[in-house]
């Protein structure tokens, strides 16, 4: 019975690590920023955010190092999605293996969207 558990622990993080999807883990921390609106005329953002997690909930905190501009919102995971509402925008981000996330945003109140990365600093 031993060899058996042992086995199907083996297995179900083998099959995590062929897939390439990250188990929910703690992904607080700080992360580079970069992202672009998928809209004509539109130039690469970049800066730094920094997500805290409390129980379920994270609480997340941007600043774009080009405008200044700061963003304060909340987000959840679940597998290897991770939502954030972050003041008038909704991104939804795959968690890579590395810790990596790559998502894609809309603004809410414009039909503004575009591509957004954060990687662990």
């Amino acid at each position: 019975m031993r060899f058996l558990k042992m086995g199907l622990a083996a297995l179900g993080a083998l099959t995590v690590a062929s897939t390439g999807i990250a188990a929910d883990r703690d992904l607080s921390g700080k992360y580079a920023m970069e992202g672009t609106s998928l809209r004509p005329n539109f130039r690469p953002y970049g800066g730094e955010c920094v997500l805290k997690r409390s129980a379920w909930i994270y609480q997340v905190n941007c600043v774009n190092t080009g405008s200044g501009d700061k963003y304060v919102g909340k987000g959840i995971q679940r597998g290897d999605l991770f939502s954030l509402y972050l003041g008038e925008y909704l991104v939804v981000y795959r968690v890579a293996v590395n810790g990596k996330l790559d998502g894609d945003w809309a603004h809410a109140r414009s039909d503004d969207y575009g591509r957004e990365s954060l990687m662990p600093k």
